[in-house]
């Protein structure tokens, strides 16, 4: 793997828009982001400074900011996906070139990486970028827009799923 796609830093989160809010079952306030996880957002003094979530405007004004996503950092695949496309399966002979260099799912698309048979390297530059070593029947979740690539060892086959929210389309 050549440890440098995407051009992360190590220590930079992954950092997601807020695209909206709502309050949860204890009328704590959440941020939905653009990658399909929420994340609490609380003004507690002195330990969490958000004043900014207590008013309407406050929050109006934070839409479209940046988050860190540490769900997204440890590739967690939010909670109520659908599969839209399943691409393969592929063997070592039949793996598009585009997943053995990095490259990127589009915003609001995750992938799922299913070992059916073999093994791979997986590189994913999340925030430390991590490489693993996946048998058959692993899977790997893979976030949106984060750099990623397969290397195989020898036979394999393998397929991808593309997954979105089934309520937004996203």
């Amino acid at each position: 793997m050549n440890g440098s796609p995407g051009n992360r830093v190590p220590g930079n989160p992954l950092l997601r828009h807020i695209t909206g809010f709502h309050r949860d079952d204890e009328d704590d306030w959440v941020a939905e982001l653009d990658c399909l996880h929420t994340q609490h957002v609380r003004h507690r003094p002195p330990f969490q400074e958000r004043p900014w979530v207590v008013t309407e405007a406050g929050r109006a004004e934070r839409l479209g900011t940046k988050l860190d996503c540490p769900l997204c950092d440890r590739a967690e695949l939010p909670e109520g996906l659908d599969v839209e496309r399943t691409a393969g399966p592929f063997d070592e002979t039949t793996v598009p070139a585009g997943l053995l260099r990095a490259h990127r799912l589009p915003a609001g698309t995750w992938g799922r990486l299913r070992i059916l048979e073999g093994s791979v390297d997986f590189w994913i530059g999340t925030d430390v970028a991590v490489e693993h070593h996946l048998d058959a029947g692993q899977t790997q979740p893979i976030p949106p827009e984060v750099s990623h690539e397969v290397r195989t060892k020898g036979p394999v086959r393998l397929t991808v799923d593309f997954l979105r929210s089934p309520v937004t389309g996203e």
